[in-house]
Order: structure tokens, then C-alpha cells, then sequence
């Protein structure tokens, strides 16, 4: 039996011709956020502050991994607060 992915579908994104030169993609918070339109799904920004901190998960000098959670908790907290109503 075959597993429906398109919903996956939505996310693609074009190269630049830069990237098409280098044959290297540069694939970061940014550039997800723009493919994934965060900034539209969450105007607060704490989606686009978890997915950094995801992608540098333990691996920022002086962030420990107990640090990076509470960093998500403390972000996922805020984001309750800003949308209650909505809850």
C-alpha cells in the first residue's frame, strides 16, 4: 500500500543560479522559514525562534542541552500566552 505524501508537495523551493554554479544548497532556518511561510503561520515568530534553535541544537558554544530546552519551553510558553484566546 502506498503512502500519501503529497501534502509534502508544498514544500519546494528553487535554486538560485549561484547554487546551480556551486552545486551547493544552503539550507538554514531562513530559508525554511521562507519555503515553509512561517511568517504568515505564526506573525509572533516563535515558530521561526524554535526552528533556530532546533538547528543549532547543542551546538552553540555555552548552550548546554538543558539550556536549549528551556529555550523551547520558555518560547512554546510565550507563544500559549500570545495566542490563549485561540486555545
Amino acid at each position: 500500500m502506498a503512502v500519501d505524501t503529497k501534502h509534502y508537495d508544498i514544500f519546494t523551493t528553487k535554486v538560485t543560479k549561484i547554487e546551480v554554479k556551486t552545486q551547493q544548497i544552503r539550507l538554514d532556518p531562513y530559508r525554511v522559514s521562507l519555503v515553509w511561510n512561517l511568517g504568515n503561520k505564526d506573525p509572533s515568530g516563535c515558530l521561526f525562534h524554535m526552528l533556530k534553535t532546533i538547528a543549532r541544537f547543542n551546538s552553540k558554544e555555552g548552550n548546554t542541552i538543558a539550556r536549549e530546552i528551556a529555550s523551547l519551553e520558555a518560547t512554546l510558553k510565550r507563544m500559549k500566552e500570545l495566542y490563549a484566546e485561540e486555545l
